[in-house]
């Protein structure tokens, strides 16, 4: 049980990373890069964006987005991230008893 932890709190990890970079890069303004780098950046988001856009839709349909200073502010990233440290958490519940209970 302790490897399959392991290996799904190793992908919870990789789609929390995942969308920590998603976010930062929507804070980047394109016009304060240079051409070849922007079409990188483009490619990276666009790829993380197909992954997780079907999740964030779901989420926003749920929490919408709210108001601070005039501007819109989408939390559904946040919370995304918040889900997946409680299923983390939630999977060592169930799948590492043994080790919590036997020692």
């Amino acid at each position: 049980m302790f490897f399959l932890y392991k290996i799904l709190s190793f992908l919870i990890e990789i789609l929390i990373f995942g969308m920590l970079i998603l976010v930062i890069l929507s804070w980047i303004p394109a016009s304060s890069i240079t051409t070849s780098t922007t079409a990188r950046l483009d490619t990276i988001r666009e790829f993380l964006e197909r992954i997780y856009s079907p999740i964030l839709e779901f989420l926003r349909g749920i929490v919408k987005p709210i108001e601070l200073g005039g501007k819109l502010v989408d939390l559904t990233p946040g919370l995304f991230v918040v889900l997946l440290v409680v299923l983390n958490k939630i999977l060592a519940w169930l799948l590492l008893p043994a080790l919590v209970i036997g020692h």
